[in-house]
């Protein structure tokens, strides 16, 4: 089958799932699937490339929907940015494309402000010259979407592309940060813009302090406060020890504390931090590997940042890999992970979570034990992303793509009413004909009521081929409702 008729296959089975009934009621599950809402074009495919170019959803202040995605236009072989907004009574917005050079656009990352102020940043490749240059590019909107600022752009000479962070306060202070390494250097830095007049000018800031040892590696993790307070966490790569660093400014990003290593043995390999900030408390969570044996700590802050609790450890395991998360549930720390384990024959790998009150890490590591967001601890699995988000007083719902060893990844939902009893896993709810694959959820609450689901369905590929690919095909948009459900005894199951 050609590329073409590829697309036309796919663009057909999106066609028939728009046209499925609205409102589709899961009985039994607790669970209504409102729509199915096809986000992209019939001249434009969605782009995904192995989940680390996630497209964005957010819900602006007023409820209103703003989608950021890449995707490549009919007959082009590059890829530009896109936006989408939802409009009253259901309706959407006209596709809008934000770039504009002939280059190659990717990784969008969006902010939506007070009024519905829309503010959108992308990578923009130029890969004409020897050697390949990336620049930032900026737009905002002040009217929710219907017009655009001119492209503001950022040439910093990257030549790693990273994904980009952008993050905001309701005082008009914006940064835009990256990791990457210059042309002429040997190690990655962190990069990062601030604007204090909502995206009219930039300045770049020094974050470093000018540390010449002081080195990053993976998109940093970035959460702003209130009063021009913001908090940055990243993986120093400096050679002879790595560790996870924390820097904080005050003023707006105009200033920069002296980055502070958080774990204690420098020996180990670390991945990524996730960081969590809520009423002036800070965590951030990382893994930690020796050998075949991962483990995740914490560390956390009382007061903003200025001093730190001695690293604990959370989970310890012999297993080979970990992806980790952290997110503020309820006034507690939800930590979860996808657990990675070298079986006989195979791969497996199982999603887990613990939960820890937030003024509290416990000293032992057998309580509280591990919970499954499957609703079962089967390692015979597969997964393209997972997102939580709390919902009523108490509750929680998990969303992750999953794939068995006889199925194709899909959007499944798990549900938990009261989150320390743990999850049951309720329905898939994205439209798969056994021909397509449904990834990278991006979940968020619209109420505690309603969710939305965003995920990138694309045609299946065929024969053994196992390499990283670029993916093109459809942007899906899923609206669910939440029903009341009286507790069950047993996890119900829809497969």
């Amino acid at each position: 089958m050609t590329k073409k008729s590829s697309l036309k296959c796919s663009q057909g089975v999106l066609l028939a799932l728009i046209l499925a009934v609205l409102s589709e009621p899961l009985e039994g599950s607790g669970l209504e699937v409102l729509s199915h809402f096809r986000l992209n074009s019939s001249d434009v495919s969605a782009f995904e490339e192995g989940g680390a170019n996630r497209n964005r959803i957010e819900v602006g202040p007023s409820g209103t929907l703003h989608i950021a995605f890449s995707g490549v236009l009919k007959g082009k072989a590059l890829t530009d940015v896109f936006f989408r907004r939802s409009l009253p009574e259901g309706k959407w917005d006209e596709l809008k494309q934000l770039s504009e050079e002939k280059l190659q656009h990717r990784a969008p990352a969006i902010w939506v402000g007070d009024e519905d102020k829309i503010h959108y940043a992308w990578l923009a490749h130029d890969d004409r010259r020897q050697q390949e240059r990336v620049g930032l590019r900026y737009r905002k909107s002040e009217d929710g979407g219907a017009s655009w600022s001119k492209v503001h752009e950022f040439d910093v000479g990257i030549v790693v592309a990273r994904v980009p962070v952008l993050e905001g306060d309701s005082q008009g202070n914006l940064y835009l940060c990256i990791s990457n390494r210059g042309q002429k250097e040997d190690q990655e830095r962190i990069i990062l813009f601030r604007s204090g007049d909502e995206g009219e000018s930039w300045e770049q800031v020094d974050v470093h302090n000018g540390e010449e040892r002081l080195f990053s590696v993976n998109p940093p993790r970035l959460v702003a406060g209130g009063e021009g307070k913001a908090y940055l966490a990243w993986l120093d790569s400096t050679p002879g020890g790595r560790a996870v660093v924390f820097a904080q400014t005050s003023d707006g990003g105009k200033s920069w504390s002296k980055a502070v290593p958080l774990n204690d043995d420098l020996t180990r390999v670390l991945s990524d931090p996730v960081m969590t900030f809520d009423q002036g408390k800070i965590q951030v969570t990382w893994v930690e590997s020796s050998g075949r044996r991962s483990s995740i700590y914490v560390d956390y802050s009382d007061d903003g940042g200025e001093s730190w609790h001695p690293d604990q450890l959370l989970y310890q395991e012999p297993v080979s890999e970990v992806s980790l998360k952290s997110t503020q549930v309820h006034g507690k720390l939800l930590i979860l992970w996808q657990d990675y384990r070298e079986l006989l024959w195979q791969r497996g790998e199982s999603l887990l979570y613990r939960l820890y009150p937030q003024d509290e890490v416990p000293e032992q590591l057998e309580q509280p034990k591990n919970g499954s967001l499957t609703g079962s601890l089967d390692n015979l699995l597969s997964f393209r992303g997972f997102e939580v988000v709390p919902v009523g007083d108490e509750g929680c719902v998990g969303v992750y793509s999953k794939k068995t060893l006889d199925g194709r990844p899909t959007i499944y939902v798990s549900r938990s009413q009261k989150l320390i009893e743990g999850f049951e896993e309720v329905v898939a709810v994205s439209k798969d004909n056994g021909t397509t694959e449904s990834l990278w959820p991006h979940v968020r609450k619209v109420s505690d009521k309603e969710l939305v689901i965003l995920y990138n369905q694309i045609q299946a590929p065929t024969g053994l081929e196992q390499r990283s690919r670029k993916l093109l095909g459809n942007l899906i948009l899923t609206r669910v409702r939440l029903q009341d459900r009286e507790p069950s005894s047993e996890a119900e199951q829809s497969e």
